[in-house]
């Protein structure tokens, strides 16, 4: 559980102590007030990285040689205090409770998922998208998906530099190993949908968001139609060698491969429901995530940044109450009535880089 925030020389934030509820803290602000910023402070805290951008320097305030952050934290019942030493010519520094220490430590104890007003992207906008969240609960469902996941990669590289170096001998080596990769990748994708469903219907059913139905989880094969994958697979490849040698890439296989979630009236709900809807299946779908990633010894942090915007005031209220209720998060907004969308816990103003009691 996260108690407090302390940052100074970071981004456009003044340099502060926020303190946060143990369920739940809400920061209202105008746009470019810093309210990510703060987010992307309690991110760097705990995972060392942003989830804007890769270099570290941007970081650091305009002006400032160096950021410094840190978090009080609790961890099975024991408080911790973490700092982070941001250099812009040298690697940050880590010390939990005042000892040098390793990410992984840190990872041990405390995880933080973000989530932005950009979170219907992830199903409605590409297939690279939504292929993956897929990945990422296949890592988690089934231990052996990182391995064979990992080879089919490997595999389908060297395929690819054989069809740019025009070498067909290399191409000819190289796809059998990649069909039969590729059907291991697709068989524990194809075993997993049901298990994903499910678990995403556990979130979704009780907001009574589509009348109660059942959400269902189907692949979608590119350019291959009939239930022996393998065979199938290895047919397209022959129909589209010539395909392949003008562009120097495999074009089918699990790397072009879909998913997509149906209602019970068979409609895709990325292609014909509406964004609010496909904004409430996105955040169902992320707990339904996160569920299998949880580890009762390591508590989540929940930084939303106005994740819940383009949702009715009551379906925001049910999806607190039902969903986020019993988890620590972090929300900021634009709209002051939100608040009040969490019972109790803190709540703070923030302008100019600076936070204020609400």
């Amino acid at each position: 559980m996260l108690r407090k925030l302390w940052i100074e020389g970071f981004r456009n934030l003044d340099a502060q102590t926020v303190e946060f509820g143990s369920h739940s803290t809400v920061i209202v602000g105008e746009n470019n007030q810093g309210k990510t910023n703060l987010l992307e402070a309690i991110w760097f805290a705990v995972n060392g990285t942003s989830f804007v951008g890769e270099n570290k320097q941007d970081l650091i305030q305009f002006g400032k040689s160096r950021a410094k952050i840190g978090i009080d934290f609790e961890a099975n019942g024991i408080g911790h205090r973490l700092y982070r030493d941001l250099d812009g010519d040298r690697k940050g520094m880590i010390r939990l409770d005042g000892c040098p220490c390793g990410q992984s430590k840190v990872s041990s104890l405390i995880r933080c998922r973000h989530w932005s007003a950009d979170l219907v992207r992830l199903f409605q906008e590409s297939p690279d998208s939504r292929r993956s969240v897929f990945d990422e609960f296949c890592l988690a469902i089934s231990p052996g998906y990182s391995n064979a996941l990992k080879k089919y990669r490997r595999i389908l590289m060297q395929r690819n530099a054989a069809l740019k170096a025009e070498n067909r001998a290399l191409v000819d080596l190289y796809s059998g190993p990649f069909i039969e990769s590729a059907f291991t990748v697709a068989a524990v994708r194809q075993k997993n949908l049901s298990i994903i469903a499910d678990r995403i219907n556990r979130f979704l059913v009780p907001l009574e968001l589509l009348g109660g139905q059942r959400l269902s989880c189907k692949m979608v094969f590119k350019h291959i139609d009939g239930p022996d994958y393998k065979m199938q697979l290895a047919n397209t490849l022959g129909r589209f060698s010539e395909k392949e040698w003008a562009i120097g890439y495999t074009s089918v296989g699990p790397h072009r491969d879909d998913f997509d979630l149906f209602d019970e009236e068979g409609r895709s709900v990325f292609r014909y429901l509406s964004r609010g809807v496909n904004r409430v299946v996105a955040i169902c779908a992320q707990l339904a995530l996160n569920s299998f990633l949880d580890d009762s010894d390591v508590r989540t942090v929940f930084v939303l940044d106005d994740a819940l915007c383009e949702i009715s005031e009551a379906l925001k209220s049910s999806i607190v109450l039902n969903l986020l209720n019993n988890r620590q998060v972090i929300y900021t907004s634009t709209m002051e009535t939100d608040l009040t969308l969490f019972s109790g816990g803190k709540r703070y103003q923030l302008s100019n880089g600076k936070i204020h009691h609400g």
